[in-house]
This record gives structure tokens, sequence and C-alpha cells, in this order.
């Protein structure tokens, strides 16, 4: 269903040369969305001998993808998810000392509004709760569905008629595909978050450029840092 989003160099143009970033030959053409998310804060990069390196063939790791979310999404973590998960609450591979605390934090955040949950079928003996996985990479059905329940927390995505089939990942990725029916608002310039030829690939690993077009979608859809 029409319309697909524009490119990101029609959105946020090619750029001049000037990019912040020195690894970006292979991606001219996104440079202008690489920037706007590096000047927005929801990218980073690495420095690397003196220069700012994006590494956008890296998997990225499923603590990488909720702060990425959450920073898309304008959301910042309340003063409580600075503070260690309650006891008997949380993951079973995660703590406050394990990771930075800014991860940390947009973890818990994300926990705290429910958009992420543990692994359920594998409880840790002892204490019972569920990994979380934070250094796993993230599949693009995993962030098709976390992406598509965040819009739906924001009010941008109706998600009532939404049945989630066997396995799981089909029914959101025909949703990533066309979420027209679920829409709130009349949108004007997207209405999806995957391909057509991405969506035969629910499974994929990620690479940080990767979730950066889902990104770009995802603004095309909801944008509030402008």
């Amino acid at each position: 269903a029409n319309p697909r989003s524009p490119t990101a160099g029609t959105l946020y143009g090619t750029g001049s040369g000037n990019t912040a970033f020195s690894d970006l030959k292979d991606f001219e053409d996104m440079i202008g969305i690489i920037d706007y998310l590096h000047e927005k804060g929801v990218i980073d990069g690495t420095l690397v001998d003196g220069s700012l390196e994006l590494d956008p063939y890296r998997l990225i790791n499923r603590s990488e993808f909720i702060v990425v979310l959450l920073r898309m999404l304008c959301i910042v973590p309340r003063e409580e998810a600075y503070q260690a998960f309650a006891d008997g609450e949380g993951y079973s591979d995660i703590n406050i000392n394990s990771e930075d605390i800014e991860v940390f934090a947009h973890i818990k955040e994300a926990t705290l509004l429910g958009l992420i949950e543990g692994y359920k079928g594998e409880p840790d003996p002892i204490t019972g709760l569920f990994p979380f996985k934070p250094d796993e990479p993230v599949t693009r059905a995993e962030a098709s569905k976390i992406i598509i329940e965040a819009l739906e927390m924001k009010g941008t995505l109706d998600l009532s008629n939404f049945v989630e089939s066997v396995p799981w990942y089909e029914s959101t990725i025909e949703a990533a595909r066309d979420l027209s029916p679920f829409m709130v608002k009349e949108f004007i310039q997207n209405n999806f978050i995957v391909s057509d030829s991405e969506a035969t690939e629910p499974n994929r690993q990620l690479n940080i450029i990767e979730l950066i077009v889902m990104v770009e979608r995802v603004l095309a859809i909801d944008n509030c840092h402008d």
C-alpha cells in the first residue's frame, strides 16, 4: 500500500562530505540521516585513533537497540530507572553494576514501560528470573515487534485488531510491511518499517546501518525531534 517512505537522501539530504563519521564511504546516500541522528543524540560513534567511527557493518546487540529505540522516541529514563531492580524483579543476567549506568537505565525504563521482557523459557534456577541477553544481536523481527508496540504506546498505532500468529514473527513482519490498518491518524510520508524484500528474512540479525534504515522509516511516521 502507498505511500512508501521517501529515501533518506530525499528527507535529510546526502550530506556535504563533511560528516562527523570517518567510515561511511559505502553509505554516502545515507550521510544526511546518519548525521541527523547523531546530532539529535539518537546514535553515537566510537573514537578510533582520533576519528569518530560508526562501524556500520557491526551487528547491534539488544541493549544497544533499546538505547536507540528510546532515544528515537524521545523517551528519557525516569529517576527510578537509575536505581537497581527490586528483589525478584528484572533479569537474571543484568544488574545495575553489570552495565553502563545509562544502558542499564534505558533497559529498565523499557521494562517499566512494558516494551521488553526476558526469555520466558529460560528461568534462572536460583532466582527464577529470565535472561534479557543484552549482548545478543537483535533480529529484524524482534526489533519490529518492539518498535510497533512502542508506537502503540505513543498513540501512533492501534493494535487492538492485531492477531498474533504462530510463529509470532510472521504476523509481526506482515504488520511491519504495512502499518496502514493500525494507523490512528492519517499519515503523510510512510506506512512501513520493513520492506517486502527484508520481510523474507525476519530472523536476520541487524547491523547498525540496517537499524538506521528502520529508524529513518519510523521517523517518517512519527518524529518527535522536529
